[in-house]
């Protein structure tokens, strides 16, 4: 394989991962709900469930990809101190609901996510 064709590779790999969680985004945005699926998220994103599941092992992954980048921004947002909210707090106020459903489904390992999670409540 050649540097062109593993670049593009790369690129589209980026690419696909990128609207899978533009995707996510979109439904925080939209409506945010703790119900969205991984069928949700590949409509949206256009791509099939292998596609996703090719780049995330699960929903959480994507969350936790997207906490990471909402982060980043809202650490630039905050030294602007705007005061309509930012996409992280939409993000947290959603996860919350979200989270308190899964903790009633018995061991559920979504440990990582709900300590970093609960700093913001």
């Amino acid at each position: 394989m050649n540097s062109a064709t593993t670049e593009r590779q790369a690129r589209r790999v980026k690419e696909t991962r990128d609207r899978i969680v533009n995707a996510m985004r979109s439904f925080l945005v939209d409506a945010p709900s703790p119900d969205i699926t991984v069928e949700d998220i590949c409509a949206r994103a256009d791509v099939a469930r292998m596609t996703f599941y090719n780049h995330f092992e699960d929903i959480r992954e994507v969350q936790l990809e997207l906490l990471s980048e909402l982060l980043t921004y809202d650490f630039d947002r905050r030294e602007r101190m705007s005061k309509e909210p930012s996409l992280l707090e939409k993000f947290v106020a959603c996860n919350k609901i979200f989270w308190e459903e899964r903790a009633s489904w018995g061991n559920y390992d979504n440990n990582l996510l709900r300590i970093g999670m609960k700093e913001y409540f």
